[in-house]
């Protein structure tokens, strides 16, 4: 879900949401208190994995103790990607973007066993890239190498590569 949603499941669910204002507090702290929103979203519905997307601010995901290799509940915070070397315009064009974040999460989570950090940076990688190109199905050719090595050195037992994701 991404984070203008959060305070509508929190209120369906019951629970109260205190969005803090971007100027009270840095984008960590921004991030970690939706994290804990999140994980009281999570324990609220009996989800082992609640994640909150935020736009160019990157992302929060929350696992439960059941799916992580600690056996501790968790929070992993990315700041969002923006590549060195693509989109030296600017230009963002968002359709596919969230999809993408979401294809790169699963897959790193579910088919390659990345942990959280590492998969909530991959969807992070994958959704600003889309998010920098025209249209929602770029071509991957023009992918910029920082992004392309983030997917490299996939487990073995993975049949598909980031060319397969864009």
């Amino acid at each position: 879900l991404n984070d203008d949603e959060l305070p509508l499941l929190e209120s369906w669910c019951g629970l109260s949401s205190s969005p803090q204002s971007a100027d009270s507090t840095n984008d960590y702290d921004m991030a970690m208190q939706i994290g804990e929103r999140a994980a009281l979203l999570g324990k609220t519905i009996g989800a082992k994995r609640v994640c909150v997307t935020r736009g160019s601010k990157g992302a929060v995901l929350y696992s439960s103790s059941s799916v992580t290799p600690s056996n501790k509940d968790q929070i992993a915070t990315n700041p969002g990607f923006v590549s060195s070397t693509h989109n030296a315009g600017g230009t963002t064009d968002t359709v596919g973007a969230g999809d993408s974040f979401l294809a790169a999460l699963i897959k790193s989570l579910l088919l390659d066993g990345q942990e959280d950090v590492m998969a909530l940076k991959r969807g992070c990688a994958l959704g600003g890239y889309v998010a920098q190109c025209q249209g929602a199905v770029p071509s991957h050719e023009d992918a910029p190498d920082d992004l392309r090595l983030l997917f490299q050195n996939e487990p073995s037992s993975s049949s598909s590569s980031f060319m397969d994701l864009v």
